[in-house]
Formats: structure tokens, C-alpha cells, sequence
């Protein structure tokens, strides 16, 4: 098994599971119990269910280094800092993936010849997602080239851009998941609009765009917002995203 943990002030380390300087020499948390409520019939057996939750993960890690290797310690310190994120990422030989996390806790005391740290991380999304993101553009190019070849006297076109074009992405996981939408704006845009071809359903920004603009979209739960990028500023607009009702969605 091997380990990686990168933070949000750009720090990074890794470990495996045989490393004779830096290993993990245990490790908790990775399948965490459901919280599941139920009521109980007032006059029959059993019960009706009333919710089903998971709690924020919580993974304990056990790492051992080297007492006489500092550069492994001062590393280890610089990179689990109490209250700073970070993604956490796990590769089992099975298949790579990745949770983001939030440093609880990280102490360690020396033995007789080695050094033990415990990690203490909190993952407010209990869910690991796949390390690798399927990402799928609906931009593309129609060229207009033809042969045999000439240039007619007003000119011609070396290609066009369209954005009609059919794609599909599959969720490979046991959770259902959102979706990150981006829409680049190529010319001056009126109230972009994102409708779904199955339900109707649709959303709209009610603002227009300039050329160059970009919005981000994340429908995913817990992180639902609508960002513009302008300038290179980065800009919260969920506000004034609506959707099909009329009413102020997220």
C-alpha cells in the first residue's frame, strides 16, 4: 500500500507499508460503520427506518521512521499541521483514490530505535473518490478543409467551432456523485443557461458574460456553488443562479 498526504500550503509526503526509513505501520478509519435510525411499530414487530447518515470519517494513521533520519520528523511536522487541509491519497494495488481531510492531530515520541507519529485526520465528506477525475469537453472542431484543394476569392474558413456535441460520463462508484460544469465564454454571453434534455429542468444565470469569462459549476453535496471567473478573480455568483421554478437555487 502506498500513501501520499499533500496539504494546503503546498506540503507533501508519502509513505508505504515496507519503507525502512518512513513506513505506515497501521492504519484506521478506512471503513467507517453507517448511522442508520429507526422507529419501532407501536403494535408489530420491526420497525420503520427514520434516516440513514454517515458521520465525518475519522482516519488514525500509526507511522515509524528512522530515530536517527530528522529530515523524516521535520518533514512529518511540516506537512500534518493541526487545523490545515489537505487530500489525503491511498493507492492498494487495487485501484488509486483520494479524500480530502483536515489535520486533527499529529505527535510523536521516540522508542528505542525508530520514531512513532500518530496522525489524526478528519474528513468532513466520509466519502473516497477516484484519484483520477473523468473530465469530457462538448467543444469541437468541424474542419473545412476539401480536396483537391482552392482558395476561393473571398476566402474560406479553416475550421469551426461547435458545442452540440452528445457526451456521456459514468459514475464507476458506489455513491451517487454531482458534477463539476464549466462554461467558457468565447464572445459576450445573455444569461447562460444549462437545462437538462430529460427533465427540463434548467438553470440560469442572471447576469450576462464578457468574453473570457468563465463559470464553474459544482453540484456535488456539500459543495454546491456557482463561481465566475473574471480577470483572472474568482467570484461567488450562486445567488443569482436560478433555476426552473423561478426560485433561488443552492
Amino acid at each position: 500500500m502506498k500513501i501520499s498526504f499533500k496539504s494546503s500550503l503546498g506540503e507533501e509526503v508519502s509513505f508505504t507499508d515496507f519503507d525502512d526509513v518512513l513506513r505506515v505501520q497501521k492504519i484506521e478509519g478506512l471503513s467507517p460503520q453507517a448511522n442508520i435510525e429507526i422507529a419501532p411499530f407501536y403494535d408489530s414487530d420491526g420497525g420503520t427506518v427514520v434516516s440513514m447518515r454517515m458521520d465525518s470519517r475519522r482516519i488514525s494513521m500509526l507511522a515509524v521512521f528512522s530515530g536517527e533520519d530528522a529530515f523524516c520528523r521535520k518533514q512529518l511536522n511540516s506537512v500534518f499541521v493541526p487545523k490545515v487541509s489537505g487530500t489525503l491519497f491511498i493507492d492498494d494495488g487495487y485501484g488509486s483514490y483520494k479524500i480530502d481531510c483536515i489535520t486533527e492531530g499529529f505527535k510523536h515520541k521516540f522508542a528505542e530505535n525508530d520514531i512513532t507519529a500518530i496522525i489524526s485526520l478528519v474528513c468532513p465528506d466520509p466519502y473516497f473518490a477516484g484519484a483520477t477525475e473523468q473530465k469530457i469537453t462538448t467543444l469541437h472542431s468541424d474542419g473545412q478543409w476539401t480536396f483537391p484543394f482552392e482558395i476561393p476569392q473571398s476566402g474560406f474558413t479553416f475550421g469551426e467551432i461547435g458545442g452540440d456535441r452528445i457526451a456521456r460520463v459514468t459514475n464507476s462508484g458506489a455513491i451517487k456523485s454531482g458534477g463539476i460544469f464549466e462554461i467558457l465564454a468565447r464572445a459576450n454571453v445573455y444569461k447562460p443557461k444549462l437545462q437538462n434534455i430529460n427533465t427540463y429542468e434548467w438553470f440560469e444565470l442572471d447576469m450576462n458574460l464578457l468574453a473570457h469569462d468563465r463559470v464553474v459549476i459544482d453540484t456535488n453535496k456539500g459543495r454546491k456553488s456557482v463561481k465566475l471567473v473574471r480577470g483572472g478573480v474568482e467570484l461567488l455568483v450562486y445567488k443569482i443562479w436560478r433555476c426552473f421554478f423561478g426560485i433561488t437555487c443552492f
